[in-house]
C-alpha cells in the first residue's frame, strides 16, 4: 500500500506529521487484528519526503495507468527495508522534519528487540536502524498537529466541477480511463443495479508482470522524454496483450 499526502495550503511539516501520526496509528490497531486463531496480522511501515511524480501511461481504448514515482518513494521503500513487523521507520530526510516535530526515538526498554532480526541487533538502542534511518517510538504521544480535512479539499474541487455540467461530463469521461475494465462495465449512471454486482467475489486467473524498471529508469521519467516513453511503451504493450485476451489490469 503506498499513501500520499498531497499538496495543500498546509506546510510540508505539518504533512509529515500526519503521515507519522498516522502510521504509528496503524501500529497500534494492526497488531490486535486476528486474522484467525493464533495467527496476528503484523505490518512494517516506511516513511519518505520530497517530491512525487505521477505517471500517466499507456491509454489502449481510452484506459490509462498512473504510477507515483520520486525520492519520497524509494526513500519510504528503503526504511521498510531497515525494519521489520510493528515497527515504523522514517528516512534519514523524514526524520530531519519528525524530530523538529517532537516525535520521539524508540527507546531501548520499548520492544525495540523483541521482533528485530538477530543481525540487525547491535544497530543501536535507541531506534538507530542504520545509515540514519530511525525507528519511531510507537508508544510515545504523537505530538499534535493541524488536521487537514481532505474532503473539504475535495469538495471545493467538485463543486467548481459540478457548476458546468459539460465539465462535470468532460471530467467523468477522463476518470474512466482509469477505472479497470472489469469494474468499468458494472457503473452506469443509468442504472445503480449494476453496481450491486461490482464486489461479488469470483474465480479467475491471476497475473504478475514484473517489468523490470529500475528506481533509476522511473525516476528518469519524471524528466525526460526518452525514459517517459520507454515506460509508456512498455505498459502499452502490456495493456494491448492483456485486452487482446480480454484480461483487466
Amino acid at each position: 500500500m503506498i499513501v500520499l499526502w498531497p499538496p495543500s495550503d498546509a506546510p510540508l511539516e505539518n504533512r509529515m506529521q500526519r503521515a507519522a501520526a498516522a502510521a504509528i496509528q496503524i501500529q497500534q490497531t494492526i497488531p490486535k487484528m486476528e486474522l484467525e486463531q493464533g495467527a496476528l496480522l503484523k505490518v512494517k511501515i516506511g516513511i519518505g519526503v520530497g517530491m512525487v511524480t505521477v505517471l500517466h501511461l499507456g491509454g489502449v481504448n481510452g484506459h490509462v495507468e498512473y504510477v507515483a514515482v520520486g525520492e519520497p518513494l524509494v526513500q519510504a521503500f528503503e526504511a521498510e527495508h531497515h525494519g521489520s513487523s510493528e515497527m515504523v521507520i522514517a528516512s534519514p530526510e523524514a526524520w530531519r522534519y519528525l524530530e523538529r516535530a517532537g516525535f520521539k526515538r524508540a527507546e531501548k526498554d520499548d520492544k525495540v528487540d523483541k521482533n528485530t532480526k538477530p543481525e540487525d541487533k547491535d544497530k543501536g538502542p535507541h531506534g538507530d536502524r542504520g545509515d540514519g534511518f530511525v525507528r519511531l517510538n510507537n508508544e510515545a504521544e504523537v505530538p499534535p498537529t493541524r488536521m487537514v480535512s481532505i474532503a473539504t479539499m475535495l469538495n471545493a474541487k467538485f463543486e467548481a466541477l459540478t457548476a458546468d455540467p459539460q465539465l462535470e461530463k468532460l471530467t467523468e469521461d477522463r476518470l474512466k480511463g482509469y477505472v479497470p475494465t472489469a469494474i468499468a462495465v458494472s457503473l452506469s449512471r443509468a442504472s445503480r443495479d449494476d453496481e450491486k454486482w461490482a464486489n461479488e467475489i469470483r474465480q479467475m486467473s491471476t497475473m504478475f508482470v514484473n517489468l523490470g524498471l529500475q528506481d533509476k529508469k522511473m525516476e528518469d521519467a519524471r524528466e525526460y522524454d526518452a525514459a517517459l516513453r520507454i515506460v509508456d511503451d512498455a505498459l502499452i504493450a502490456c495493456q494491448l496483450a492483456v485486452e487482446s485476451y480480454d484480461g483487466s489490469i
